[in-house]
Parts: C-alpha cells; sequence; structure tokens
C-alpha cells in the first residue's frame, strides 16, 4: 500500500502494488542457486569495472592537466605524460586488467610528479601580496546612524 500527499493543496492518493503472482519455492531455490552460481563471477566484474572506471577517470584528469596547465608544464614532462594517457587510453580497449593496473599506476605517477613540478613552481613565483600589492589599502570604518 503506498500513499502520497500534496502538502500544497492536501491532496492525497493511494494504491495498492501486488505482485501478478507468487514464486513458488523451487523457483525460489533455483533463484538462490544462481546468485551462489554467480557470485564470484559478479564479483570479478563489479572489480574490473572498477579497474576500468579508474583508468578512465586518470585519462580524464590527464588530458584536462595537459589543456589547463600547457603554459606551465614542462615539453617533456607534457610528452610523457601524454604518451603514459594514450597507452592507458589504449589499454582500456581490452580486457587486460593486469595491463590496465599497471598503466594506470604509471599514469598516476605521471600525473603526482607533475602535480609536484606545477605545486613546486608556483610556491617559488613571488606573491603579489609580498612587496608592493595591488595598490589596495587596508582601512577600518565606522558606520554612522
Amino acid at each position: 500500500h503506498v500513499t502520497a500527499k500534496d502538502k500544497a493543496s492536501g491532496k492525497s492518493q493511494s494504491m495498492d502494488i501486488v505482485a501478478p503472482h507468487k514464486m513458488s519455492k523451487d523457483e525460489i531455490e533455483k533463484r538462490m542457486e544462481d546468485a551462489k552460481k554467480y557470485e564470484e563471477q559478479d564479483k570479478n566484474t563489479r572489480e574490473n569495472i572498477g579497474i576500468k572506471n579508474e583508468g578512465e577517470s586518470l585519462v580524464y584528469t590527464a588530458e584536462h592537466t595537459l589543456e589547463d596547465y600547457k603554459e606551465k608544464i614542462k615539453k617533456e614532462d607534457a610528452e610523457s605524460l601524454t604518451k603514459a594517457k594514450d597507452e592507458l587510453g589504449e589499454a582500456l580497449k581490452g580486457d587486460d586488467m593486469e595491463k590496465i593496473k599497471e598503466l594506470s599506476e604509471k599514469l598516476r605517477n605521471s600525473l603526482s610528479e607533475i602535480g609536484a613540478s606545477l605545486y613546486k613552481e608556483n610556491k617559488e613565483e613571488p606573491n603579489p601580496k609580498d612587496g608592493e600589492g595591488d595598490g589596495t589599502t587596508d582601512a577600518d570604518f565606522k558606520v554612522n546612524k
């Protein structure tokens, strides 16, 4: 039994949802056996999907890193990242999970190195708040009523 009520108008509706037929004990047991039979296969499929999703996410991150930081990434780092991204992208078309894991790790490391390099570069750039600044002045004020 399901009921829905529109709070604005106060109107409500309800309905009963019933199964068209009940499963017999034999059908239930067969379904349970099938579930156990395919449990390991389902687990492997879930793991493989997770591995591929992670790989696709890394490829996406690499593409956007290359695009967003193309002016700041060293040429050899960009080439290395592009190569790792392309290799993983190609591997993702297949089903060799060990290769996908290996290439994902390679791309992850490449992204990490570039991230560290960009961070280091950013820390070395002078902060505009240090030194001359942008011409603004901090001031306290009071509002009179």
